[in-house]
């Protein structure tokens, strides 16, 4: 990771493929967001990349046909079979790197990107925006990178915006999950090194959540910018934390590196008595 401690590049770049923008070094906020739990977490998540479980494929799938629907011959194939055998291969050897759909995956990809759009705000936003932007920047002195769904301007306003694909887009589940993903960091990041980058103001961060069970609704969720002030706070404290980590060429798990822990027992789970004298100290 000691390739990252002389950062030296900040700079917003359109048109970068994905392929490109994977060969860049820099630290991803998916990745600083990983200290919050350990130094050995973080990385990991730096040193390898993990395969993408089916429902990231999925919303790959429905960023491309929302974000970028002109590429989607060139990166997909339709294909329904079982993925082994002379025949699967042989279509595989036919279509050289490109990802194999399920006609029923790329129908309901393309249900959500065609309803997303049907809302008029939505429709503005994106109707005006440039799509994947790759955002590279210097945090610390640590090269930091990360890729911006869509940058558009609303009314002269500079807009970022994020598409997330769930499974609920309740306001209050929605919310729950965001924080749980720590979209506030990301957001936050994006926010501040764009700013940065350009010398451009950024006056709006959307979340557009799509719902990928159930009715395909969609919902365009505004941050608010103490939040994105609070997400990048807590990006730069983790940054810092990263930096020790490798100034030690220590990464301890969970513990820190102490002998022991003391467990977190939920209230619920305690005695009566030690129970309510704990909520009365909460």
């Amino acid at each position: 990771m000691k390739e990252i401690l002389s950062g030296t590049i900040e700079a917003v770049i359109e048109d970068d493929s994905w392929e490109s923008y994977e060969s860049r070094v820099g630290l991803r906020p998916s990745t600083i967001k990983k200290r919050q739990r350990s130094a050995m977490d973080a990385k990991d998540a730096y040193d390898n990349r993990r395969p993408p479980t089916s429902a990231m494929e999925f919303g790959t799938l429905c960023h491309c046909l929302l974000l970028e629907g002109e590429t989607f011959d060139d990166r997909y194939a339709i294909y329904d079979g079982v993925k082994k055998g002379k025949k699967y291969e042989a279509f595989r050897d036919e279509h050289p790197g490109k990802t194999l759909v399920k006609t029923k995956d790329a129908k309901n990809a393309t249900t959500l990107a065609m309803e997303t759009v049907k809302k008029p705000f939505v429709n503005k936003l994106l109707s005006e925006c440039i799509p994947e932007v790759t955002l590279l920047a210097v945090e610390g002195g640590v090269q930091c990178k990360t890729r911006i769904d869509a940058v558009s301007t609303v009314d002269g306003k500079g807009v970022l915006l994020d598409a997330k694909f769930t499974n609920d887009v309740s306001s209050r589940k929605f919310g729950m999950s965001s924080c749980g993903f720590g979209y506030h960091i990301d957001m936050g990041c994006r926010k501040k090194w764009f700013e940065r980058a350009t010398g451009k103001k950024i006056e709006e961060v959307y979340l557009i959540a799509a719902q990928t069970t159930g009715v395909p609704d969609v919902v365009c969720y505004r941050m608010d910018e103490t939040l994105l002030d609070h997400g990048f706070d807590l990006a730069c404290e983790l940054i810092e934390q990263i930096k020790e980590d490798i100034a030690k060429d220590l990464f301890p798990g969970v513990d820190g590196g102490n002998e022991s822990l003391d467990i977190e027992w939920p209230v619920w789970g305690m005695p009566d008595d030690i129970a309510l004298d704990w909520e009365d100290a909460t």
